[in-house]
């Protein structure tokens, strides 16, 4: 009988080597055949179990895994996903399936815990904690201070800022298919809001109010609802105008954004800041083509081409963490072609491997 390899063992001990080489890391699939078959299995171990996750461990959600049901990381734990829409990178993965999840949820037992290359409907996040290269369908929501979401596909962010202050969370290189917004509250505060690209057909604001002592720079807003604010206003007053709300600009620091803003009446109008580049369109700005992500890439002579502070581009595949197509996370190996003898004598067969590292 040949004895058959299984590609994601071998997969896995790669990736072991190339993460947190002092913590243990473990493999979960709900079809079977690793340490556990959902996250939620391996959050409720216990120290007399067979695999014993500890804070500071990994978890790897193997390609095809589904959780069966809402997770909540109650420890510091860095999770891992194969990533998404893998048609668009270019790579020739073996096994291009993602990591599906309903709701990923951080608390206050794994503050500074990580999610990266996972899909998700939500994902919730508790003080300090990470989510890198996701793919989120309903909403990313950001509940403590000190949260860091990048290079994330994301519909919409919303700040829970319904009892208390929020500071210091970094929103970097993140496509966002609607607006950021918060809950009625408190305040937030020493924000970093750099290289998104926001696009969505509203009649609010893209970015609203009660922002202090945060710096929002090199982003594209565009607001594609052209519709009257108002059946009485003249026909330059659209939303289109509604992407960062002129209040902001008396708390913070705005500057080298491409917006749809075409008129903003008033001395505090944000078309005052001159680094800003106003009127921006889809047509002009993005290739418009292509699925998910890559739409959003800047196409030759668009406004947003070296626009940014740096004399980079603006949105998010610009930037110190310009977005990755695809949501592989970086510096994970994976497969990408294999080869295999004919079975010998003694039913063994040679293996070849081909494996890449994912892009920085």
């Amino acid at each position: 009988m040949v004895k058959r390899i299984k590609l994601a063992l071998i997969a896995t001990v790669l990736i072991g080597s190339a993460f947190m080489a002092n913590a243990a890391s473990y493999r979960v699939n709900s079809k079977g055949g690793a340490h556990f078959v959902s996250v939620a299995e391996a959050m409720a171990t216990t120290i007399s179990s067979q695999y014993y996750v500890q804070a500071g461990d990994t978890l790897y959600a193997e390609p095809g895994h589904v959780e069966p049901g809402d997770v909540t990381l109650n420890k510091k734990i860095i999770l891992i996903g194969p990533g998404y829409n893998f048609a668009e990178t270019g790579n020739n993965i073996m096994n291009p399936e993602s990591a599906v999840f309903h709701t990923i949820e951080t608390n206050s037992n794994s503050t500074f815990s990580e999610i990266h290359g996972c899909v998700a409907n939500n994902i919730n996040l508790d003080s300090y904690c990470v989510a890198n290269r996701c793919r989120v369908s309903n909403a990313l929501h950001i509940n403590a201070h000190g949260c860091e979401i990048t290079n994330c596909y994301i519909k919409q962010i919303y700040l829970n800022t319904y009892r208390r202050d929020l500071s210091g969370v970094k929103i970097i290189g993140n496509i966002i298919c609607s607006y950021i917004d918060k809950y009625n509250g408190y305040n937030c505060i020493s924000f970093t809001i750099a290289n998104n690209t926001i696009v969505a057909s509203s009649n609010g604001y893209l970015l609203n109010q009660n922002y202090h002592m945060c710096e929002i720079y090199n982003n594209v807003i565009i607001n594609t609802n052209t519709n009257l604010v108002s059946a009485s206003e003249d026909t330059v007053s659209r939303y289109t105008n509604y992407t960062i709300h002129p209040d902001l600009l008396a708390n913070n620091s705005i500057h080298h954004n491409v917006l749809s803003t075409v008129q903003c009446p008033g001395a505090d109008s944000i078309c005052n800041v001159a680094t800003n580049v106003y009127g921006a369109t889809m047509e002009r700005t993005f290739v418009n083509n292509g699925l998910m992500e890559g739409q959003y890439e800047l196409k030759s002579g668009s406004p947003a081409a070296g626009a940014a502070s740096d004399g980079g581009d603006c949105g998010a595949y610009g930037g110190v963490k310009p977005y990755k197509k695809g949501g592989q996370p970086a510096g994970i190996p994976y497969i990408y072609d294999a080869t295999f003898s004919n079975p010998s004598e003694n039913n063994t067969i040679n293996a070849t491997f081909k494996v890449r590292i994912t892009n920085e």
